[in-house]
């Protein structure tokens, strides 16, 4: 059995505490009166949230197969859907590739003076053309996305998502844009791979199937079949490729924590 990592960074700007680097750390809204129904881990699990006016724009790379483009503008739907319903307004909008951004993606995994999306929080999703490049930003051949994140003094100041096409395969390509999002909202993964030793956080091991992180779209991995078929390429996939593409309770009683009493606006 194979397993796909999907992943996230974060980058702590060097005006923060503790200086340029790898940082964990959610936001002040963890300690929400919201949140404290939620277990210690998850509550740990939740990253400082977009502080902007909603729907954020997100720019797709014109370089991306149609077919990729397709599946990131359905998962936006899917998040869509989930705050229409619970909190009155949506997330996510597709916005026009602003070619005039010359430096807008990161070089290397501490690097968060990549160009912003636009002033208003939005981000991009982009294509990583190389191997190389890929583990530049911290990531190995088995990774086929993460989202990058930047923070200064617990809050967000930029985001960007990669995908590394050679690693995605074609029918898990909604699954992992789903989760990519989740990041981009300021979820972490539901468990962890590796504890760690920290007793507030959950072993993703010592989870057993059909438990509520397990089955959630922010479960760090997915299952994959032997026989492949990337998302730029015509080959097929196994039929048991593990596809996650409903948001779960997990999911969604975490999202509705950090932007419960959120305005359109961005406003508490």
């Amino acid at each position: 059995m194979v397993w796909v990592p999907l992943g996230t960074m974060g980058c702590e700007l060097p005006e923060a505490v503790g200086g340029p680097g790898l940082t964990g750390g959610a936001s002040a809204l963890t300690q929400a009166s919201e949140c404290q129904s939620l277990p210690m881990d998850q509550r740990d699990s939740l990253m400082p949230p977009i502080e902007a006016a909603f729907p954020i724009g997100v720019q797709l790379d014109p370089s991306l197969p149609q077919e990729v483009q397709e599946s990131a503008t359905w998962a936006m739907s899917v998040w869509n859907q989930f705050a229409k319903s619970q909190l009155g307004y949506e997330f996510f909008e597709i916005k026009r590739w602003d070619a005039s951004l010359r430096d807008s993606r990161p070089q290397d995994s501490g690097d968060c003076s990549f160009d912003k999306a636009d002033e208003q929080m939005g981000f991009r999703v982009f294509r990583v053309e190389t191997l190389e490049a890929w583990r530049s930003l911290g990531f190995s051949e088995s990774n086929p996305a993460a989202t990058l994140r930047c923070q200064s003094k617990g809050r967000l100041t930029r985001q960007t998502i990669g995908l590394y096409l050679p690693s995605l395969r074609a029918g898990q390509t909604r699954s992992v844009v789903l989760h990519e999002l989740g990041h981009a909202l300021g979820l972490d993964h539901s468990c962890e791979m590796r504890s760690n030793g920290n007793e507030r956080f959950v072993a993703c091991q010592e989870i057993p199937a059909g438990h509520p992180y397990r089955i959630a779209s922010m479960y760090p991995t997915l299952r994959v079949g032997s026989r492949s078929g990337s998302a730029n390429s015509s080959g097929s996939t196994s039929s048991s490729d593990e596809v996650k593409e409903m948001l779960q309770e997990n999911d969604r009683t975490r999202a509705f924590c950090l932007y419960r009493g959120r305005s359109v606006g961005g406003a508490q």
